[in-house]
């Protein structure tokens, strides 16, 4: 499955038009996988990248390939409604996922009935799904700022790569039992 998504600048409406590779893993293939999904970073005064600085990170894909996660704390300058595509929407907040794929838009919910076709992040959190049903109760407002989040690009690393930022102390893992946005 892939997450759900849409290119910004156009009309069309895609569940899939990225495709990020979801593959398995065990702890005897991939030995140094530490991090899982579910997993919350916050970045160190060491980590000496401005897309990176004073952020917190969920990890929402681990594989062979890497991770991926969203930035938590860093606000979209645009909001929903100021897309072409969502221009009847009411203004919703967007936020700044990380540098890859910034041309589209990912969601996380708390909502298990957009998660046909979803990934589990942990329990009671999805990465993606039904969009077209996640959309149409965001625009007759049924849904909370809780309920869902909207995400322009993601962060990605190779496989090892944040692994080894982590253990040079660039990031510094957090307690996830209380995921508060």
């Amino acid at each position: 499955t892939s997450p759900c998504s849409i290119i910004i600048n156009s009309n069309v409406f895609c569940n899939q038009s990225y495709t990020i590779p979801c593959v398995g893993f065990s702890s005897v293939e991939y030995p140094m996988l530490t991090i899982q999904p579910g997993t919350v970073l916050q970045s160190s005064e060491q980590l000496d990248d401005p897309i990176f600085s004073d952020t917190r990170l969920l990890i929402v894909r681990v594989d062979h390939n890497g991770c991926i996660g969203f930035i938590l704390n860093r606000p979209f300058p645009r909001s929903l409604h100021e897309l072409v595509e969502f221009s009847q929407f009411q203004p919703w907040p967007l936020w700044y996922g990380g540098p890859v794929g910034a041309e589209e838009l990912f969601f996380l919910h708390r909502c298990p009935q957009f998660a046909t076709g979803a990934e589990v992040v942990q329990e009671g959190l999805y990465l993606g799904g039904d969009f077209q049903q996640a959309m149409v109760e965001l625009k007759q407002q049924v849904l909370s700022k809780k309920d869902i989040r909207l995400f322009i690009g993601y962060a990605g690393w190779d496989y090892g790569e944040l692994e080894e930022e982590i253990q040079q102390g660039y990031w510094m893992i957090q307690d996830t039992t209380d995921l508060n946005w």
